[in-house]
């Protein structure tokens, strides 16, 4: 019995947050904060937790449209992606920093249980969403082309190709998905006390 206690106490917790079913229905896994700081640590590293939280990934691939004579995404599919943004959108900042903060020695153990040991849980949130916070809104179309053996999409400008997995999956969002997941999680940093000046 004792071992599923810091699962069943984090989705009591975090039901407070939200009342979508998506997210109550992923609450409902095992190891839930391992899981976390797992996406965490992998996001501080500049991959993308797809894995962990396929749950929530769109249906349907991503298409691209010619404009001008050139490849971009297409707008409509950024729709994929709008449950899950206003999902996050709900969310209340302070009642989710609360929430971290009353469950940071179950984080902590999660932390070093991945062997990290030199940098507390949150500090590797901190630092994703730092990363995270790094991906430019684009204020326009950005130029595609396709990837090696033609299997996916890069970006024509090396700047955009050069950025991380997780900063790239970020702008899939669409502009306005963006700006309001990196607005939540701007504010989530904030009211844990980070300083505005490094987010």
């Amino acid at each position: 019995m004792r071992k599923h206690i810091p699962g069943k106490l984090v989705r009591l917790r975090a039901a407070t947050l939200s009342s979508e079913t998506p997210l109550l229905d992923w609450l409902k896994k095992e190891s839930l904060i391992p899981r976390l700081v797992t996406a965490m640590n992998m996001i501080v590293n500049g991959k993308f937790p797809r894995e962990i939280f396929a749950e929530f990934s769109p249906r349907g691939k991503f298409r691209v449209i010619k404009k001008d004579g050139r490849t971009v995404a297409d707008p409509a599919g950024f729709a994929r992606y709008d449950a899950l943004t206003a999902m996050i959108g709900k969310v209340d900042a302070v009642a989710a920093a609360k929430v971290f903060e009353e469950l940071l020695p179950l984080f902590d153990a999660a932390q070093r249980g991945l062997g990290e040991k030199n940098t507390s849980a949150r500090e590797a949130f901190f630092a994703a969403t730092r990363e995270l916070l790094q991906a430019p809104v684009l204020t326009e179309d950005a130029v595609l082309k396709q990837g090696k053996k033609g299997i996916g999409w890069n970006y024509s400008d090396e700047r955009l190709e050069s950025l991380s997995l997780a900063q790239k999956q970020m702008m899939r969002l669409g502009p306005k998905n963006q700006a309001v997941v990196q607005a939540k999680l701007r504010a989530v940093a904030l009211a844990l006390g980070v300083p505005t000046s490094t987010l």
